[in-house]
Formats: structure tokens, C-alpha cells, sequence
């Protein structure tokens, strides 16, 4: 064993040049691993310099991390990718065969249409479920695939099965009757194929609060199903999404890229949502048509375009939401108590 006795400050030229030979041969062993094969990229990270479709170069998998080191195509540099985005292939040769088969669903995608539907781990109606989807929740589609015919009562229903991946890598099968199917490089309208997408606005990043909290607070109206913590327009950017939650409404929007409208408003692509600062700095919200075709013309709270299209208006507030939350409840117990003082026999006049 080898012993060494280093002073603070300082290291002996004995141990520098060992220390130099060790990451020299560490740095070395890595770059010159032998290839464990190559792979077919099925769905690439946001951020990765991968893309969907490439085939590369596989060199060494963690079973800890659950990632292969994978070669960049087109540079000498190496990434971590996640073992599930990756189909891994003996030969080259087999990996671009696949590569071509997969390339007419690169850029597709299948969208919930509601919560709760589910991924079956094989393409039967009746075999074991594996995930269940929230609304609008995406999938990356790798083929379509021979299933069991799936029926409601007499019926056979309409659709396709398709073999996907959810977003945290499991594996399994869906029956498009219940999802959208989407080209997300078809996805935007014609008229804004000419645009060029934008960072998302920085005002995304502040905390908006449906603005009748403002407007019920200052009249000391405080009822507890208007007033909740989990009320208001967020954007979770990891996510690429936007989630809007009122009483009335409960939804998430696919937020991938950002668009300027000729009027001054933005657009959420793919889901088309709309929103704008007011000139009294509110964050006006236009949901898609479908989602408001319930919500009655009087109905309060709401706001109306120059269109006349339903929209929703969010502020960014100082009140103290849990402490006005806590204080009513208080109150209210304050209130039953007082009136159960004088006994729990009641009676009436009449």
C-alpha cells in the first residue's frame, strides 16, 4: 500500500505527476472504451444535443444511473442518455435499418383527450394496465401495431393500436380512439409558419392569482371555494406547460414554443392558448373555444374580448392568501360556536 504524508500547502513533484498519470488514464480508458453497440434514439430530452431519430454510438450503460454514454453524432463528444429513450442494436447496420422504419413517426405524437385513460402492456382492451395518463398528457408514438378489436357493447370502435412511451420511459399500448394524434411539425397554422418562435415571456415566471381575489378581499367577502391556494396561472417551463386552475376550469396546456400575435398577444403552441398583459398590468387568459362552450354569457367573473371571446384575467396580489384562509376558517368556528351557546334544541315558531 502507499503511504503519503502531504504537507498543507504544499505536494511533491513525485505526487503531482502520479496524480496527473491517474486522470490522464481515467480520461484515456474513457475515450478509448470499446462501443457496446449502437442505438436508435426514440424520444430525445429537451436539452440534449441528441436528436429523435439518430442513430449512435453506444459505449458504456450504468445500471445505477440508469443511462448509456453515448457518442454525439458529427462531434467527438459524448452525452448521458436516459437507457429508456434508447433501443440498442448489435450493428449499425441493424440500428439505421430501424431508424428508417421509425422515421415516419420521428415527429409524432399521441395527446389524452381526458384524464385517467390508460397504457396496456399489450394492444388488448383487457390486458394490465401500466399508466394512466392526465388530460392533454403527451406520449411519444413508435409504431402502429396489430391489436385485439376493442368494442362497446355491439360496437366496434373506430381507432388504431400504438405501441408508446410515456414521459417517465414506460413502455406500452394505447388505443387512439381516446387520443389525438399529432405531427408536431405540422402542428401550427398556416398563417404562423412565417413567424419564428420566441422565449417564453418573463412575466410567465410570476405567481398570478385569479383577480376577483383583489376584488372579493376589499369587500370582505371571503368564500373558501373562490379562495385556494392551488387557484391561478402557472407555467412550468421543465414541464413545457401551462396550467390554469379556477373553480370552473381545471386544465393543462401544452406550452413546447412561443409565438407574438399581430394584435400583441402570445400563443402557446400546439394547444393555441392565449393570453396578453393588460394595460393595468393583468394577465388576460383566452382558453381554447372548447373549453369555455359551457361557461354561461352572465357568467361572473369572466372577462369578454373585443370579439366577444371569453377570457380570464389573472393579477399579481399582496394578500396573504393562507393567513386570510386561516382567519375565516377561524372565524367560522368562532361564529357556530357562539351560535351553539345557548344549547342544541332548536324550535321554530311556525
Amino acid at each position: 500500500m502507499m503511504h503519503y504524508n502531504v504537507k498543507p500547502g504544499h505536494i511533491s513533484v513525485k505526487e503531482l505527476v502520479f496524480f496527473i498519470l491517474v486522470i490522464f488514464f481515467t480520461v484515456l480508458a474513457v475515450s478509448c472504451s470499446p462501443r457496446e453497440g449502437w442505438g436508435l434514439v426514440l424520444w430525445a430530452a429537451k436539452d440534449s444535443r441528441l436528436t429523435t431519430g439518430a442513430v449512435i454510438p453506444l459505449y458504456f450503460k450504468s445500471n445505477i444511473t440508469r443511462c448509456w454514454i453515448a457518442g454525439v453524432p458529427g462531434t467527438n463528444g459524448k452525452e448521458e442518455i436516459d437507457i429508456w429513450r434508447v433501443k440498442q442494436f448489435s450493428s449499425k447496420r441493424k440500428a439505421l435499418q430501424e431508424a428508417q422504419a421509425y422515421d415516419d413517426y420521428i415527429s409524432i405524437f399521441a395527446q389524452a383527450k381526458r384524464q385517467g385513460l390508460v397504457m396496456r402492456e399489450e394492444p388488448d382492451n383487457l390486458s394490465k394496465q401500466v399508466y394512466r395518463f392526465l388530460e392533454n398528457e403527451r406520449c411519444k408514438v413508435l409504431k402502429k401495431v396489430k391489436g385485439v378489436e376493442v368494442r362497446t357493447g355491439n360496437q366496434a370502435l373506430e381507432g388504431d393500436w400504438y405501441l408508446v412511451l410515456a414521459e417517465d420511459g414506460t413502455r406500452g399500448y394505447i388505443f387512439s380512439n381516446q387520443f389525438t394524434l399529432i405531427d408536431i411539425s405540422k402542428s401550427l397554422d398556416v398563417s404562423s409558419t412565417s413567424q419564428s418562435p420566441i422565449p417564453a415571456p418573463d412575466f410567465l415566471q410570476k405567481v398570478w392569482r385569479p383577480s376577483y381575489f383583489d376584488s372579493l378581499a376589499s369587500q370582505s367577502m371571503y368564500d373558501l371555494m373562490m379562495f385556494q391556494l392551488t387557484y391561478g396561472f402557472f407555467y412550468y417551463a421543465s414541464e413545457s406547460k401551462i396550467f390554469i386552475n379556477l373553480p370552473w376550469l381545471s386544465k393543462s396546456y401544452p406550452a413546447e414554443q412561443f409565438y407574438r400575435n399581430s394584435d400583441g398577444s402570445y400563443r402557446a403552441e400546439p394547444s393555441k392558448l392565449r393570453f396578453m398583459l393588460t394595460a393595468d398590468n393583468k394577465l388576460m387568459c383566452i382558453p381554447p373555444e372548447q373549453d369555455v362552450a359551457n361557461i354561461a354569457k352572465d357568467f361572473p367573473f369572466v372577462e369578454r374580448t373585443a370579439g366577444e371571446e371569453i377570457a380570464f384575467t389573472f393579477a399579481v396580489t399582496s394578500l396573504d392568501l393562507q393567513k386570510l384562509i386561516n382567519s375565516e376558517k377561524a372565524n367560522r368556528i368562532a361564529r357556530l360556536k357562539k351560535f351553539l351557546a345557548n344549547g342544541t334544541r332548536f324550535s321554530s315558531d311556525v
